[in-house]
């Protein structure tokens, strides 16, 4: 299985083959652009952005999952709550 190092390095040789035009136009745009800017833009057909696509469903999956227990645990507090304190089930010594 290759690397992505690899990966993008085979990419790069079959765009250097079929468009060496384009391939030498966009090396030159990147490199101006790098130059000019610190922080990198990821274009929306890369390997990285792909990934990240597909980190960004485990994120919102995540975040799902916590705001269902963070749910589910108010839930379980405010029926404990009512058991103890307003309906008096338990016997508090205290209360």
């Amino acid at each position: 299985m290759p690397s992505q190092l690899e990966e993008a390095e085979i990419i790069a040789e079959d765009i250097i083959d079929d468009r060496p035009e384009e391939a030498k136009a966009e090396l030159d745009r990147y490199t101006t652009r790098t130059a000019q800017r610190t922080h990198h833009k990821i274009k929306a057909g890369s390997i990285l952005a792909a990934r990240a696509a597909t980190e960004y469903v485990y994120v919102a999956q995540d975040m799902r999952r916590i705001l269902l227990v963070a749910g589910a645990l108010i839930g379980l507090l405010f029926a404990l709550w009512a058991l103890v304190v307003v309906l008096k089930v338990v016997a508090l010594p205290f209360y």
